[in-house]
């Protein structure tokens, strides 16, 4: 019997009990009560703090939708535990529509984690939703938003970088951070971005330790589809600081698949994608209000090589900025991971070197160890790391550009690399152009400062 079949044995139920919260002024904690049968409890927990937060701000069922919802997409890290066949749901009852919004949510989210545990995708695809006799349905509702109000996810990166700083050319845009268990270096750009503190909105999510536990002993773990969480929880936050505009920094290249397995497109940033922005704002206005809330990333029609050229004119940024989840709770870059050497590539060709360096701390074109993992990020390993990195045209592109400059043996990370693809050329028109014609949502007031 394999290791999922045992687990499924063992836990074939997953239910959804109940959530609880608490609004006071400047904060709403939410507790979710959580079951995998027989008898192993979780409590998971979400603290939202924002001088806006206010009892009365929000209706008891406004707040019960919005975190019921974000319940439903928190439940997948304990869900990927066994993976278990039933999910029982008490607090409401969803409609068929909205089951198949959540079962490719779950299934596509969890593409990662079902290669990397090389699990049959149809053992995730297969589960079923239950309910309770008494659960009432999910129904949408009315939600005051001021349309010329933004959130703004930040996580640290270049990418929430670019679009701090394009919207505050936006004319008229009341901006405010959204920061989701923020690492050091999320908290030095919402300062530097001279947004006020006072429309900062800070995230801590609690893990049960449960469930840490139970990775140790054995269970199931992997990732899970994050940006997701982001989505519903900026949906909390929104309706409290009454923001139309949620403004993401996902460009065209969370679009790229890293690898085929069993006949499905394993994509580490499906949350990121095109495909789910679109699902997640369709599923919004039918269940969750109609007009309130606009979704989108304000970097969608840009490639990872005008992004971070952008991004090299920001120098305010560039001892503050960290996009390393290795390195990123530790505020420092590891060097070796496929982000750090992605990121460098991507800003070589628009700033010297020796800056490189300093923003490193290390002269990553020096380390030929990483040669291997230059392959993987062009194109030419077994798969595309599983990483938030861009596509390979993006890569060899940029590597082209940095070809004069750094092919010589100064530089053996780069002139190794072109001394095993000495044909390399790779059109621009491929690069920048060919997600141009993709479906997007920006607003025109945003669109014209990318356009």
């Amino acid at each position: 019997m394999s290791k999922l079949n045992e687990l499924q044995r063992r836990h074939n139920k997953i239910t959804y009990l109940r959530h609880s919260y608490q609004v006071c002024e400047g904060m709403l904690n939410v507790e979710y009560f959580f079951v995998l049968n027989p008898n192993v409890n979780f409590c998971h927990k979400v603290l939202f703090h924002c001088e806006e937060i206010s009892a009365g701000a929000l209706s008891n069922e406004q707040l019960n939708l919005l975190i019921f919802n974000l319940g439903m997409v928190e439940l997948i890290s304990y869900f990927k535990l066994s993976c278990p066949q039933i999910i029982e749901i008490f607090p409401y009852k969803i409609s068929l529509d909205e089951e198949v919004f959540w079962k490719k949510l779950y299934l596509k989210g969890l593409g990662e984690f079902i290669f990397v545990n090389q699990i049959d995708v149809q053992k995730i695809n297969d589960f079923s939703f239950v309910y309770h006799a008494h659960s009432e349905a999910t129904k949408p509702l009315h939600f005051e938003t001021d349309a010329n109000k933004a959130l703004i996810p930040v996580g640290g990166g270049k990418d929430s970088v670019v679009t701090l700083e394009l919207s505050k050319k936006v004319s008229d845009l009341d901006r405010y951070l959204l920061m989701v268990s923020p690492i050091p270096a999320a908290i030095r750009c919402s300062l530097a971005s001279g947004v006020e503190e006072s429309k900062y909105v800070t995230v801590k999510r609690l893990i049960d330790p449960l469930l840490l536990k139970m990775n140790t002993e054995g269970y199931l773990n992997g990732h899970v589809p994050f940006s997701a969480t982001i989505a519903f929880i900026s949906l909390i936050a929104s309706s409290f600081i009454k923001a139309t505009h949620i403004v993401l920094s996902n460009e065209a290249s969370a679009n790229q698949c890293n690898i085929r397995y069993l006949d499905m497109n394993i994509n580490h940033q499906y949350s990121k994608s095109v495909e789910f922005e679109s699902d997640f704002r369709r599923y919004v206005a039918r269940f969750i209000c109609k007009n309130a809330f606009n979704y989108f990333s304000f970097l969608r029609l840009l490639s990872e090589l005008e992004i971070s050229a952008l991004f090299a004119e920001m120098k305010d940024y560039h001892s503050e900025f960290l996009s390393c989840n290795r390195g990123g709770r530790a505020d420092h870059w590891c060097g070796s991971c496929p982000k750090c050497l992605f990121v460098a590539v991507m800003v070589l060709p628009f700033i010297s070197r020796r800056e490189v360096q300093q923003i490193f701390g290390k002269d990553l074109l020096n380390d030929s160890d990483l040669s291997e993992l230059l392959n993987s990020l062009a194109g030419f390993g077994e798969y595309k790391p599983l990483e938030c990195v861009g596509t390979f045209e993006e890569v060899q592109h940029a590597l082209l550009l940095m070809k004069e400059k750094y092919n010589k043996p100064s530089a053996p990370l780069v002139y190794n690399f072109f001394n095993q693809h000495k044909d390399l050329n790779v059109s621009e028109s491929v690069v920048d152009k060919e997600e141009r014609g993709r479906q997007h949502f920006l607003p025109p007031q945003f669109a014209a400062l990318i356009s």
